[in-house]
């Protein structure tokens, strides 16, 4: 079965040997039980892994070039071909990243595994920790993730696309948010500048999207043009969670403020809220505010039926300078919060 395979070395340091080539070591090599294989889990969490995605921050790369990317492309392939920046958090090599023709190439030698903060303004272009960071992806259209991004240890993805105000498309819909609590910012202004509007796929039919409870999503779509934006699985309870785990408070405020797309479409019933919003305390403060003329926007209803405010909420200026609005849809029972 391991003819050969004289690099190969299990999770606790087992070295292959000509000795054990038959299925006895086809197992996770553990202190007890030898065995050429690593665990899948052990490499998400472990930071010193082989394959985990540091992230892009500017560094060694020739800020002219990157100012001027316009695409992001995942790939597997051999990873000694490629002369550029070590994007590996080992520093091992395993990820490497080069620019040619405005297409940015992160080629990993296999599945790249992120950490819990590489999804934070990842394709951040203003939104950074880094004051120098912020031409960054100033001219980004799309990423194509091609399958190969782990992204389940990540735990916030707050900027990861905030100012990429020339996006034309972008596909999330492989990537995993299951412990994902924070996506404050995360497309703010994103496609701004796309006057016929950026397209944003979050999940495909199987999928519901952030199925974890989220508990940050201010500023999330804010200054957004996205073209029909589909929140219908945002917020679902994944099966075999309840509502004891969840958040006690979900922050709003802001999420849709000077948006400029042209659809929203909400959750239809009420219990797809992860966890039910009247046993939180949400706060949608300035949530759909300054959706206005002056900025160009083409939003023009919104359906709210699925929103269930009550005493604890606050919704100070939630709709506030949004001259464009001309109906909003609402439950008859919907009640007033503070």
């Amino acid at each position: 079965m391991f003819l050969g395979c004289k690099a190969l070395v299990g999770q606790n340091k087992t070295f292959y040997t000509g000795g054990h080539i038959g299925l006895s070591y086809a197992r996770v090599d553990t202190p007890s039980k030898h065995g050429y294989f690593t665990s899948t889990h052990s490499l998400r969490e472990n930071d010193e892994g082989k394959s985990i995605f540091l992230k892009v921050d500017g560094k060694g790369f020739n800020a002219d070039e990157l100012a001027k990317v316009k695409e992001v492309d995942f790939t597997i392939g051999d990873v000694s071909q490629v002369t550029g920046q070590d994007l590996s958090y080992s520093k091992d090599g395993s990820i490497m990243a080069a620019i040619k023709d405005g297409v940015l190439t992160v080629t990993s030698s296999g599945t790249i595994y992120t950490r819990p903060n590489s999804l934070v303004n990842m394709f951040s272009n203003g939104v950074s920790e880094d004051e120098d960071a912020g031409e960054l992806f100033a001219a980004l259209e799309t990423v194509n993730f091609g399958g190969v991004v782990a992204s389940a240890n990540s735990t916030s993805a707050s900027g990861m696309f905030a100012n990429c105000i020339n996006m034309v498309s972008l596909d999330i819909s492989e990537l995993s948010f299951t412990n994902v609590k924070d996506v404050s910012y995360m497309f703010y202004n994103f496609g701004k500048s796309n006057t016929d509007g950026a397209t944003l796929t979050l999940y495909n039919n199987s999928k519901v999207w952030v199925p974890y409870c989220t508990n940050n999503y201010s500023h999330m779509f804010a200054g957004a043009n996205i073209t029909s934006l589909d929140l219908t699985k945002l917020l679902i309870y994944p099966d075999g969670k309840d509502s004891k785990t969840a958040e006690k408070s979900v922050d709003m405020s802001s999420m849709f403020e000077s948006y400029l797309g042209n659809v929203i479409k909400f959750p239809t019933e009420e219990a797809s809220f992860c966890p039910p919003l009247e046993s939180i305390k949400v706060t949608y403060d300035s949530m759909f505010a300054n959706i206005s003329e002056e900025k160009s926007c083409k939003l023009r209803s919104i359906d709210i039926s699925s929103f269930a405010p009550d005493k604890t909420d606050t919704a100070n200026k939630m709709f506030a300078g949004s001259n464009c609005l001309q109906k909003i849809y609402a439950n008859e029972d919907y009640s007033s919060c503070d």
